[in-house]
């Protein structure tokens, strides 16, 4: 809500400060007097926020109604430096007779009382000097006291918009609402209106229009007859803005615009584009890329990859229509929509069935032989469209295990059970199963695995020596390979490579590594008195001493190579009373320095 600003002179109030329209501010800029019949509250821009009052008639503009209002006083503090604006700010605070002109502070003003309107201040005409066309006298409290001051009937009128709530509250009141001021698909934007009716009629350049407000509801409010409106000093001051829009045969594409220095901004909607594969809703119906990719053809899966900009056209198998009535079950293959075709046969053998995509089905007469009246004669022909003529039909399909005849028109082979004799002499007891001669096929398995057996159609089972690998059934011996058509195995070497087995072979189980007792070598030098365990491996005896007596070599066991001693540089005794500091060199103790004096 947007504070008014008074501050009395130090007698009774008798005026209110008002935010008055931008005809008074430039009255007061060019130094003329605001006249009280200007026409059109589209030259009056002011915003009062004192909670909703309404608006006195025309007749009673100079009385002063009984609604009242909370008013702060302006603070008094330094006067901003306003030298570079004299055109609209006195230079005294007794100068703006008249109301309208820009102020700081209340002594700036004839009439007492500089208001603040969202920022811009202006002196405050009161009633008793004449409200201007377009105002009404309202009653309103300033601190302990209650003055009469003039309020503009549409306080907002024509400002940008985007709910019924941007053009209520404080003296706007609740009457006024957002009026779209688009037709059709396109529009320029909202903008606030104003109630009206016959008594409270709009201002010049407005008409009084049945809208629709926020709710639902149907509401006279004053709208602009060239559907353009300016920005006010509140909208350019407040940056007040609206969703615009602009249409073509693409689509509808939704924008802002925004009051500002240069005033009310062109619509940011961009003109609306075909559909096209760049990421981008070019046709502004809400979807990226969408039939951008559309080959028109129901059989394939189309794709946009939008950082590539490419459209990617996959072959489905969906089911589609191939647009002939001579198919049917039509399924997309390879790309393409194809069908069953449909089945136009009429039953009668002397027609010709064609189908024509559109039409479907067509019959003409055909010529030739054909089936008679007995479906088992032979020899008929077609005359105009009837079967005449023929003989016997003879039903032999050379089968031995079926028995033969004409039924309807067709031979029906009906099957046996008698013995029969396929020709194959791989198969033995042959005999009639399911109107098929066979039999039992023969085992050619000589029992030999080092044989290849087959069966000859015409002569009978036959063995051929191999070469493959075999097992002679003995676990003692190994690659076990055919030879002559006998099976013979390497011996197979059971040895474990471990010293506390006794490696054997059995001919059923196979090699046997027996553990031993007894000593055996781990392998390691630095272990000494190895013996095999119970598992048959050789248990690691204790650690095998490297010392060689000398103080002057480091001792020690490498696993690879046995004891090692390595000469060092720590102190010993040589042994010589008359020597101190000796030390080792080279496994060595060396003698020290002579501390005796002895030879």
């Amino acid at each position: 809500m947007i504070m008014t600003s008074v501050r009395p002179t130090g007698q009774a109030l008798a005026g209110v400060a008002l935010a008055l329209s931008a005809c008074l501010a430039a009255a007061c800029d060019s130094g003329t007097t605001p006249s009280t019949s200007s026409t059109g509250a589209s030259d009056i821009n002011f915003v009062l926020d004192v909670n909703g009052l309404p608006d006195t008639p025309a007749d009673q503009s100079t009385a002063p109604d009984e609604q009242t209002a909370d008013l702060t006083a302006l603070d008094t503090g330094p006067t901003p430096d306003t030298a570079g604006d004299t055109s609209t700010t006195p230079d005294n605070g007794t100068s703006c007779t008249e109301g309208g002109c820009a102020c700081t502070e209340n002594a700036q003003c004839a009439s007492g009382y500089c208001l603040d309107d969202a920022g811009t201040g202006t002196c405050a005409v009161a009633c008793s000097a004449g409200c201007p066309s377009g105002t009404a006298c309202k009653t309103i409290k300033a601190g302990a006291d209650e003055v009469a001051v003039c309020m503009p009937k549409f306080p907002r009128l024509c400002d940008p918009c985007n709910s019924d709530a941007d053009c209520q509250g404080g003296a706007a009141g609740s009457a006024a609402v957002c009026v779209d001021y688009g037709s059709g698909k396109s529009s320029p934007g909202k903008f606030c209106g104003g109630l009206c009716d016959d008594q409270n009629p709009c201002p010049a350049g407005y008409s009084c229009l049945n809208v629709t407000s926020g709710s639902g509801a149907s509401v006279k409010q004053c709208k602009r007859d060239d559907l353009t409106c300016s920005c006010s000093a509140r909208a350019e001051k407040l940056g007040l803005g609206t969703t615009c829009s602009s249409n073509n045969d693409f689509g509808t594409c939704s924008g802002k615009r925004f009051c500002d220095k240069k005033g009310l901004s062109p619509c940011s909607a961009a003109p609306a584009a075909a559909e096209v594969c760049d990421g981008q809703d070019n046709n502004c119906n809400g979807q990226t890329d969408d039939a951008a990719c559309d080959d028109k053809n129901a059989c394939t899966s189309d794709a946009c990859d939008p950082i590539a900009k490419k459209c990617t056209n996959t072959n489905s198998a969906q089911p589609c229509d191939d647009g002939s009535v001579c198919t049917s079950k039509d399924l997309c293959v390879d790309g393409q929509c194809t069908g069953t075709n449909k089945n136009c046969d009429d039953g009668n053998p002397c027609t010709d069935e064609t189908c024509d995509p559109k039409t479907g089905c067509k019959y003409a007469f055909a010529t030739g032989p054909c089936l008679g009246d007995n479906p088992c004669e032979i020899g008929a022909t077609c005359q105009d469209g009837q079967c005449q003529g023929g003989k016997l039909k003879v039903c032999n399909d050379s089968n031995p295990c079926t028995a033969d005849s004409c039924v309807d028109g067709k031979c029906v082979y009906n099957q046996t059970a008698a013995p029969c004799d396929d020709g194959n002499a791989c198969t033995a007891n042959d005999a009639c199963d399911v109107g098929v001669c066979s039999g039992t096929t023969k085992k050619c398995d000589d029992g030999n695995p080092c044989t290849d057996d087959t069966c000859d159609l015409a002569s009978g089972c036959k063995s051929a020596a191999t070469t493959a690998t075999c097992d002679d059934g003995t676990a003692c011996t190994i690659k076990d390979p055919c030879s002559g058509g006998a099976c013979s195995g390497s011996p197979n070497k059971c040895d474990d490579g471990k010293p506390c087995t006794l490696d054997s072979c059995s001919t059923t189980k196979g090699c046997v590594n027996a553990p031993v007792s007894g000593a055996c070598d781990d392998g390691n030098p630095c272990t000494s008195g190895d013996v095999c365990d119970a598992s048959g491996g050789c248990q690691s005896g204790a650690p095998t001493k490297c010392d060689d007596g000398n103080a002057c070599t480091d001792d020690a066991c490498n696993p690879s190579q046995g004891c090692v001693y390595t000469p060092n540089t720590a102190a010993c005794d040589d042994g010589e009373k008359c020597t101190v500091g000796d030390s080792c060199k080279h496994g060595k103790c060396s003698a020290g320095a002579n501390q005796c004096g002895c030879q």
